[in-house]
């Protein structure tokens, strides 16, 4: 709320998120984002599970780990992400808790 203030303050009608009063401006829900809930956070887990070396150990680190994604997970993904857009529509694309 804090924050909030300064920026209505500091930036008025310039500054765009969640309480801001800038409303022409399309939202962007991370809850429908299966890249922001899954995947980046997967494939960081499974990247710097090992010490950091070289920029070329890490590119095969992450390539090995986008091939080792299982189907079935993807397939989990899917469903929780349709899951997400019926949540989605069933608030008027208004924020929600899943």
């Amino acid at each position: 709320r804090t924050v909030t203030q300064y920026l209505n303050n500091r930036f008025p009608n310039r500054w765009i998120g969640m309480g801001s009063r800038v409303q022409e401006w399309p939202p962007r829900s991370f809850d429908l984002t299966p890249l922001d809930f899954y995947f980046w956070g997967n494939i960081r887990d499974v990247v710097y599970s090992q010490k950091l070396t070289k920029v070329e150990n890490m590119k095969n680190r992450i390539r090995k780990a986008c091939r080792n994604i299982n189907v079935s997970v993807l397939e989990k993904v899917r469903d929780d992400f349709h899951r997400r857009l019926e949540l989605c529509i069933k608030v008027n694309g208004q924020v929600f808790e899943h």
